[in-house]
């Protein structure tokens, strides 16, 4: 039992897995191993709002034994599978896009059988990680500083009527130059 344990261990990362391992049952007779691993994950929660670094956490079980778990977001695989207890993996939420997403954990066994886990939804919202918008009115801004600061000579406070332009673009678009800052 012990040779044909070994045998799986290191038969599945060398070819890929191997199918239809032949195990020994308890009458000494061999069967083929066809049945799948259990997998759920266990973290994060459904319906969970999730930003910056998390955690992916799976539990699984066969009765054989497990050889990886490979975790999913919207189908396609994250990282490479954890092939060790815990079946967790670390993963950088500003690498999606912001909004609703769905979490997986397929689990493998030696013998090829694989099972994927229920489904988990998630809520990704990294604030401030959407690039800004650049508009006609951020060009008209910049092109006032500019203006600002060609009129404005070396090591002297900006004069009176270039400031009060600056004022102006301040009112009409609320946003305050970064020339004035």
């Amino acid at each position: 039992m012990r040779a044909i344990l070994l045998i799986a261990a290191l038969c599945a990362p060398l070819f890929n897995g191997c199918a239809g391992l032949i195990v020994p049952n308890s009458t000494n007779a061999t069967t083929k191993d066809t049945q799948p691993p259990t997998v759920s994950i266990t973290a994060p929660a459904n319906n969970a709002a999730l930003s910056g670094t998390v955690t992916l956490t799976a539990t699984a079980s066969d009765d054989v034994g497990v050889v990886g778990v490979q975790f999913r977001v919207d189908s396609a695989n994250v990282g490479s599978p954890v092939t060790n207890l815990p079946y967790s993996y670390a993963v950088d939420t500003t690498t999606v896009s912001n909004g609703a997403h769905t979490i997986t954990a397929v689990a493998s066994d030696a013998a090829g059988n694989a099972s994927t886990s229920a489904a988990i939804n998630v809520n990704v919202n990294n604030a401030g990680s959407t690039a800004p918008s650049i508009s006609r009115r951020s060009f008209k801004i910049l092109d006032a500083c500019e203006r600002l600061r060609a009129r404005r000579k070396p090591g002297t406070a900006i004069a009176a009527s270039n400031a009060m332009i600056a004022t102006t673009i301040m009112i009409s678009t609320s946003v305050k130059p970064a020339c004035l800052v």
